[in-house]
This record gives C-alpha cells, structure tokens and sequence, in this order.
C-alpha cells in the first residue's frame, strides 16, 4: 500500500504510516542534537549552571 506501515488502529478504523516520516523525524533528531548538545549540562543532581 505504497510504502505505509500499518501501526495500529482503534475501533476497527486502521492506522498507516508513510516511510518518509521516518526520514523526517531523522532529520529533526539530528538538527536538535548538533543544536541542542553544546548547551546540554546533563542529567547530574548537584550540578550549577
């Protein structure tokens, strides 16, 4: 069914997703990461900014 990957459904009604979105979401992970990490100042308890 051109390239979507049935997930689930609810009350009988299906649920498909396209592939792409995977890419997607590959894409916005990656951005977040190189933008996000120079400023990440962990999960530690104790630590002052």
């Amino acid at each position: 069914m051109n390239g979507n990957l049935r997930v689930g459904n609810l009350f009988g009604i299906p649920f498909f997703i396209n592939i792409s979105w995977f890419f997607v979401l590959a894409l916005t992970t990656s951005i977040s990461v190189v933008v996000c990490w120079p400023n990440f100042q962990g999960w530690g308890a104790g630590r002052s900014p």
